[in-house]
């Protein structure tokens, strides 16, 4: 009898013969397995390493936000001999209120050179560019804190008696000296609690105030004696505007000067005024500026317009603090700065969409 099981084909033979059992060819299959293999180990070697290259960059990113941050809330120390702090703004107020230097500088309306840096660039460009920059002054890197004045007994003496700095001790006198005829001056004002309520003195009182305000901040720097000489010359320069008691020369110097104040506060964490409030005042001067001087060029206006949109729109962001006074102000001067820019300058609304 037939074998029948010798003659059948099995599965593992082919057509002609040769085996294709899974045994076969040994040496071809651990070549694959070695190849597949050393490609896996490529591959996780691909992911170790782009896991680290990861890990390094995350690293890095936290450490330079904490040093940028770190940065942004380091003291600025450097004063210079009168005790004022060295700065650009600072030495340009002390400029600025030079009678003598004054008749040798081009005037100019507060941060005008951000319009000259757009002289070339389209609406849109200027309009990114004005918001960069204005959001740099009022968020400056450089953050401070007021220098602290000792108090005086009655009898005039250092209250600790441990100061045996001699120009410490004078400086200490004269600045409460100051700060006594401060108070003097600025009680004709009235101790009403609404800023329109306030007595209105004459251009010159005002600037008598700022002057004497400027000396003391000069002596000590403190954020809200900055304030006070910038409010004080923002009110000189309103109540010149309106009684049109003004040389042009004198304006801009006020301008300039009360600008430079509310600026010079941004630099302090210990600001006793809102941010927002300050942000108003400064961008009110602008608005002011304006309404109230019909001779400025289209350049200028222009410039006056985005200012006064720019200081409201970043303090508008601020007005949810507690204890903001001018928060339906900035509102009002923003609107009207909008339509100034979108009507008269072809400013696109679509500009706009971040209120």
């Amino acid at each position: 009898m037939r074998d029948i099981r010798k003659e059948g084909k099995s599965h593992n033979v082919d057509e002609s013969g040769k085996s294709t059992g899974r045994y076969c060819d040994v040496d071809d299959r651990k070549r694959m397995i070695a190849e597949k293999r050393s490609a896996q180990v490529n591959r996780e070697i691909g992911m170790l390493v782009a896991l680290v290259i990861c890990i390094v960059i995350g690293i890095a990113s936290i450490f330079i936000y904490k040093s940028n941050k770190s940065k942004r809330n380091e003291e600025q120390t450097d004063i210079c001999e009168n005790g004022e702090y060295v700065g650009e703004r600072e030495v340009g107020i002390k400029e600025l209120s030079n009678e003598e230097k004054r008749e040798d500088k081009e005037d100019k309306l507060p941060e005008f050179n951000i319009y000259e840096e757009t002289a070339d660039m389209d609406v849109e460009k200027r309009f990114g560019h004005y918001k960069k920059e204005v959001e740099k002054i009022i968020y400056p890197e450089n953050i401070r804190s007021s220098s602290v004045v000792k108090e005086l007994t009655e009898d005039g003496m250092i209250k600790d008696m441990m100061i045996d700095d001699k120009q410490l001790e004078a400086d200490i006198r004269l600045w409460h000296a100051l700060n006594y005829d401060i108070g003097v001056e600025e009680e004709k004002k009235g101790d009403a609690g609404n800023v329109a309520d306030l007595t209105t003195l004459k251009p010159k009182d005002y600037r008598d105030i700022y002057k004497l305000c400027y000396q003391a901040y000069c002596i000590f720097p403190q954020a809200d004696m900055a304030t006070r000489y910038g409010r004080n010359a923002g009110d000189a320069l309103k109540t010149s505007l309106d009684n049109g008691e003004y040389s042009y020369s004198q304006l801009i110097t006020d301008f300039n000067i009360s600008n430079e104040g509310y600026v010079t506060s941004f630099h302090y964490r210990d600001c006793s005024q809102k941010l927002a409030d300050g942000c108003y005042w400064a961008g009110d001067n602008f608005n002011q500026f304006l309404y109230h001087y019909s001779a400025l060029s289209e350049h200028e206006k222009e410039h006056c317009a985005l200012m006064t949109y720019f200081y409201s729109f970043f303090g508008g962001k601020e007005s949810g603090e507690e204890g903001v006074q001018h928060r339906n102000d900035l509102k009002k001067i923003q609107k009207e700065a909008k339509r100034i820019l979108m009507e008269e300058y072809n400013y696109p609304e679509s500009l706009f969409n971040e209120e």
